[in-house]
């Protein structure tokens, strides 16, 4: 049997646990609790895909509704997964957060990239911003760079911007919005680092974030690309939930759909080699690089780790993906992109599940 958890969220009186599970045949299994509950089945085509040897039936994802009660003051709420052959039980809540494993021990890191964080902003909330500042300028790693380009904000943001500007902190003042993935290329021009982390202007980083990211760098032979597991913020910086576990890197499942997101980190010569971010597929520039990157190098490394926070609010893709459609129009152009470099013939369509895309070969 097969499985994941990919969303677990406690509320006041429930826990919604959304996951897919199948069989050794591929099979959709039973998915329950020890409480009060209600099973939802969902399409999971983006697994269908992944698992594209063995035929899995793509209602195998669920939602599971565990309703609390009376009854939790004697017995812990479970769910479990059942196949004929195997089961697995989980306890409720399942972790939402990981908590920071900062390492006491020192680490010789032989080599001490440089890391330009590169960030286009633009009218940012006042607090935002002081969060994600706070974030970078209290990494463990301190060989960084952090280097904003301002897509013509307001003056009263613009005077607040100038308050940063330091050895460290570059700010490119651009006078107009050229977009988010020309807003970041300014950015990128200003960088002197040599490795590139892509970083939204509301979002913040786990403390260790650039230490984990140069250990890789160490460890594995110096990567052409880096991405990391991410969670989700609550608009006040409290709370952290929806925990992405990311796969390591699976071509299958980047055709499904742009898995990667944040944080992700790219050696900056290599990125001038494959072009830099791309206006064309605005809100989906990120997802066009990472196609040009997996056609271009094999050096990719995942780090385990939930080492990024994305805020979550309802303007903002993370929160209300139906915000920004055109975002999703342009990861299917990105997508048809791809096959058309590698000279293929497909036509590329959205599924039903938002954000991800079906291909359909000619």
């Amino acid at each position: 049997m097969k499985y994941n958890i990919d969303l677990c969220e406690e509320h006041d009186t429930f826990y919604k646990i959304q996951g897919w599970a199948f069989d050794e045949n591929g099979n959709k299994v039973d998915v329950k609790a020890n409480c009060k509950y209600t099973l939802n089945r969902i399409h999971r085509y983006d697994v269908v895909a992944i698992f594209s040897d063995v035929a899995v039936d793509e209602l195998c994802g669920f939602e599971l509704i565990v309703k609390k009660g009376f009854l939790q003051r004697f017995k812990k709420p479970k769910m479990a997964i059942v196949a004929l052959k195997q089961s697995v039980e989980l306890d409720l809540p399942i972790l939402q957060k990981e908590e920071i494993q900062m390492d006491n021990q020192e680490v010789d890191l032989i080599y001490q990239p440089k890391i330009s964080i590169v960030i286009p902003v633009y009218n940012t909330p006042i607090q935002y911003f002081q969060e994600l500042i706070a974030s970078i300028q209290n990494q463990t790693y301190e060989n960084w760079e952090l280097c904003l380009a301002d897509g013509g904000s307001d003056s009263t943001f613009v005077d607040y911007l100038k308050t940063f500007e330091s050895d460290k902190i570059k700010i490119h003042y651009l006078g107009k919005n050229l977009g988010i993935a020309g807003n970041t290329n300014e950015a990128i021009h200003q960088a002197t680092g040599d490795y590139i982390a892509f970083c939204d202007h509301d979002d913040c980083l786990v403390q260790n974030a650039l230490e984990e990211v140069v250990k890789t760098i160490n460890s594995k032979n110096e990567p052409d690309f880096i991405y990391t597991d991410e969670d989700k913020m609550s608009m006040d910086a409290t709370k952290f939930f929806q925990p992405n576990r990311k796969s390591d890197f699976n071509m299958k499942l980047l055709e499904v759909g742009n898995y990667i997101n944040h944080l992700s980190v790219i050696k900056k010569e290599f990125l001038y080699h494959i072009g830099l971010l791309n206006p064309q597929f605005d809100g989906s520039q990120d997802y066009d690089l990472v196609l040009r990157v997996s056609e271009n190098t094999d050096k990719i490394e995942h780090i385990n780790k939930i080492l990024y926070h994305w805020r979550c609010h309802e303007d903002s893709v993370a929160g209300n993906p139906e915000s920004k459609k055109y975002a999703f129009d342009h990861a299917v152009e990105a997508l048809q992109a791809h096959f058309k470099r590698l000279g293929e013939d497909v036509e590329v369509v959205k599924s039903e599940m938002i954000g991800s895309y079906q291909i359909k070969r000619k």
